[in-house]
């Protein structure tokens, strides 16, 4: 299975699992969104929207030199955001439903977190190792000018 669809298999499961969770967003620090599962519709405005203002929150408050931040809750009339820090490099953005208790889906969305950092660093190696492959190919591949120059005369007629 790829390391993506492992991601969201993981955050569609959650999805199920956790009533009162509308929406799971998992969003690089760059506010772009790796993988997004829904129980409504909402158009990809949206969710790259609230990915974009809820990394930007999140990351923000974390700079403040305060520790690592690892949780931030805010409330909306109509609903509640609640970040989670699963990487330096990635943010776990859970939409609940405003009667939800924020400590029951804190502690279902930190264990997802943990789940999720872990197919991260799986991917993270995977690209290492292709890209420690492609350069030995690209090694093994390189020939000389000199060689080059022996099979030009050699194919010439």
């Amino acid at each position: 299975m790829d390391i993506n669809h492992a991601v969201s298999a993981l955050l569609k499961k959650s999805l199920k699992s956790t009533p009162g969770v509308q929406q799971l967003i998992l969003a690089d620090a760059t506010g772009l969104v790796m993988s997004n599962v829904t129980k409504k519709m909402i158009n990809k405005t949206d969710f790259e929207g609230i990915a974009s203002i809820s990394v930007a929150l999140f990351c923000g408050v974390g700079s403040l030199n305060l520790g690592k931040l690892d949780f931030v809750y805010t409330d909306f009339t109509n609903t509640k955001l609640c970040l989670f820090g699963v990487t330096k490099d990635y943010v776990l953005i859970s939409i609940i439903s405003r009667n939800v208790s924020v400590k029951k889906v804190k502690a279902k969305m930190k264990q997802l977190s943990i789940l999720v950092s872990e197919q991260l660093n799986l991917l993270k190696v995977s690209e290492q190792i292709e890209t420690k492959q492609q350069e030995m190919i690209e090694k093994s591949t390189k020939v000389s000018k000199d060689e080059y120059d022996k099979l030009l005369d050699e194919l010439s007629f």
